[in-house]
């Protein structure tokens, strides 16, 4: 870390994190409270024997290292096969640094936590991510803005794989603070906007920045990246009735690019491009390919759901409950969690109980406004409009329907499942 003055912020993080005073500091390691306050106001370039001594005193595990150090070379090799995601490479190293004691990496230990982190997303090992969060945020808290910059981006992505849309736009906001240049010309954190604004029904936007994202990566071949910033162009012709350029584009891209990370996303989006056609066979055909070929609990929780949604459309209860139960056994978060539930108590016909109006006034709804899932909360204020309709409370199915701002079209769904 050369600022000096990064290095002071540091050192002062941690000794307030042990409750210490400058003057018990500076007779902890042999100089006066002056210079260490001197050193913390950045207004000092202590010698590299001081540091050893303050790090050693503060328990501090990166404060001098050397970057050149073979721990580091290799950590570095690794973050940038993350960056071109190349699974089989960064699993390599992952792999690798696992075999080691935790000593091999006390130094590094900061960098490699992060390198692990950002494996995990690009594995979608989304239990394992989540396990890191705590640290990474901390991290984020206390070293070098230029070094936040990476800790922050990941966290935002992290967030947009969780569809915890509001941390996810937080931390991107974050991330651009911490350096803006930096922010501008990286074309993965130009993605990470284009699907986060394409969940919160951005098209706009999100359309502006897949294409800034493309141009990123065409210069610097990373070829998975430039693929999964096309799909988010298509995706966002789909509501919006181009679902007949958008079928064609994917079924080129998907015939293009059997060996991509992306296959079975692609085979999902053509379920569900099909899906918006009506053409219930072929989105059945693709949701099966994109399920059979897909181990990431993360997507395979969203397959499963659209397969289910599909057989709860076209009247087959039975392979939809399948389908519900095979969601809800991947325990992979709240949002799908209660998505399932709810899609359940349609095909039961038990939407109307007052026990299940209560869960999504006071449960569901309330959690999809935290994360701002501006989608599924449409959903939810549109049902519980229709369900208040049927049973003739007219004013609280038009402050339902009043709040939704995308009026999904259930009527058909619902006519299908009426209220018991």
């Amino acid at each position: 870390m050369e600022d000096v003055y990064e290095i002071g912020q540091l050192i002062k993080y941690h000794r307030k994190k042990m409750n210490l005073t400058l003057k018990q500091l500076g007779k902890m390691v042999g100089y006066s409270a002056a210079a260490i306050s001197k050193i913390e106001a950045g207004k000092y370039n202590p010698p590299k024997h001081m540091l050893e001594a303050i790090q050693k005193a503060l328990h501090i595990k990166e404060l001098v290292y050397d970057k050149q150090h073979p721990v580091y070379v290799k950590l570095s090799a690794w973050q940038k096969e993350i960056a071109q995601n190349n699974i089989a490479e960064s699993t390599e190293y992952y792999l690798q640094m696992q075999q080691y004691p935790v000593s091999f990496y006390t130094n590094y230990e900061s960098v490699y936590l992060l390198q692990r982190f950002q494996h995990s997303l690009l594995c979608f090992h989304i239990e394992e991510a989540a396990s890191l969060v705590c640290h990474i945020q901390e991290t984020a808290l206390r070293v070098p803005q230029q070094d936040a910059y990476h800790y922050n981006k990941s966290l935002a992505f992290f967030y947009v794989l969780q569809d915890q849309l509001k941390n996810a736009h937080i931390y991107l906001r974050v991330a651009k603070r911490s350096d803006k240049n930096i922010f501008e010309e990286d074309g993965a954190a130009h993605l990470y906007q284009a699907i986060l604004y394409s969940k919160m029904e951005n098209y706009i936007d999100s359309n502006h920045h897949a294409s800034i994202a493309i141009k990123f990566f065409l210069e610097s071949m990373n070829n998975e990246n430039l693929l999964l910033s096309r799909i988010i162009l298509i995706i966002n012709d789909i509501p919006l009735g181009k679902t007949a350029s958008a079928i064609p584009a994917l079924h080129k891209l998907l015939e293009n690019n059997r060996n991509s990370i992306h296959t079975t996303f692609i085979q999902y989006i053509l379920s569900l491009a099909y899906l918006f056609e009506n053409n219930y066979d072929a989105s059945l055909k693709h949701s099966r390919e994109a399920i059979n070929k897909e181990d990431r609990k993360s997507l395979r929780v969203a397959y499963l759901y659209l397969r289910a949604f599909t057989y709860v459309l076209i009247g087959n209860k039975d392979n939809a409950n399948v389908y519900i139960s095979g969601g809800l056994k991947l325990k992979q978060g709240k949002k799908y969690d209660y998505k399932f539930y709810i899609l359940h108590h349609i095909v039961q016909q038990s939407y109307g109980e007052e026990s299940f109006k209560q869960k999504m006034k006071k449960e569901i709804i309330r959690y999809y406004q935290q994360t701002g899932d501006k989608a599924e909360l449409d959903f939810c204020y549109v049902l519980l409009g229709k369900i208040h309709y049927d049973q003739q409370h007219y004013k609280q199915s038009a402050d339902y329907f009043f709040q939704a701002t995308s009026k999904h079209n259930i009527a058909k769904l619902l006519t299908m499942y009426p209220q018991k």
